[in-house]
């Protein structure tokens, strides 16, 4: 997550919170761009509430079915007859052209969207009113796109706006990860941290004390780096190189259950509770040791 993310997170409350820790970790942790796709809708009503959520396919053939995925008041009746208007939609052809979110209100005031054919025929009927459309993007184009709908009375608020495009930008990140085999951490997996959590013991070089200048907080860190057993460690490692439990099973010639279980043993002996949680205290862990 970059620092953007990071801001508007601690602005969020818990159950918030939860939700989107949720989503990040399943976009590191699932290697199916379909499961990454349903875990997203189905937690975002958490994050950004409203009346209707759904995740629909930008290139669709309506007579060959499709693979949208929604909840609430975007069902699949509204989604057709969107799909019929989408020709002459102008807000569409501002994101397609931008590949940027657009809302009802990037072109037209309230008043102006309330006599708009889209919001006479396409939204009016099934009682939503404001609408996000964010575009996912792979390899530059657009593949499908989030879309979250409200009431009249219910309009987003810049930071919803901001927290829906950021983590619409995480996921087609997560998903072009998973489609190319990319590591979704690229940055991080360097060869100094691997070294200093396999080889952390290394650093008590003090007859296995630490030099009186290291805080009580510091030492606790440390000390939870060191619970790890030699297997915990490496699944650690490739976890900060971006594998996920499948990819790290094969590696390791594991089982998936018994990656999930060791991860589970670094969460508790960390004192975390998601992957996204045990990367930054590992790497938090290894800055101060280097």
């Amino acid at each position: 997550m970059n620092s953007g993310l990071d801001s508007l997170i601690k602005t969020l409350k818990p159950p918030q919170l939860r939700a989107c820790m949720k989503i990040v970790d399943c976009i590191i942790s699932d290697s199916s761009p379909g499961s990454i796709i349903r875990n997203f809708i189905a937690e975002l009503p958490s994050i950004v509430p409203a009346e209707g959520h759904a995740a629909l396919d930008a290139h669709v053939d309506l007579r060959n079915g499709n693979t949208d995925i929604s909840m609430g008041r975007i069902c699949e009746e509204s989604i057709c007859q969107f799909r019929s208007f989408r020709s002459i939609d102008p807000f569409w052809r501002l994101m397609i052209n931008t590949l940027q979110p657009v809302t009802n209100r990037s072109l037209l005031c309230d008043d102006e969207w309330e006599m708009h054919p889209n919001y006479l025929n396409v939204m009016k009927p099934y009682k939503i009113f404001h609408f996000i459309q964010s575009p996912v993007l792979l390899n530059g184009t657009v593949k499908l796109t989030i879309n979250v709908s409200r009431d009249y009375n219910h309009p987003f608020s810049s930071s919803e706006f901001r927290l829906l495009t950021k983590l619409v930008h995480y996921l087609s990140y997560g998903l072009e990860s998973v489609i190319h085999q990319r590591q979704i951490f690229p940055d991080i997996g360097s060869p100094s941290v691997a070294k200093t959590i396999v080889g952390g013991e290394q650093r008590f070089d003090h007859g296995g004390q630490l030099p009186e200048k290291e805080s009580e907080e510091n030492m606790v860190k440390i000390a939870a780096l060191e619970l790890l057993t030699e297997r915990e460690k490496q699944v650690l490692v490739l976890v900060l190189n971006g594998l996920r439990d499948r990819e790290i099973a094969l590696k390791l010639r594991i089982s998936i259950y018994t990656v999930k279980e060791h991860l589970k043993r670094i969460y508790n002996k960390l004192g975390v509770s998601s992957r996204v949680q045990a990367v930054t205290k590992a790497i938090e862990i290894c800055k101060y040791l280097d």
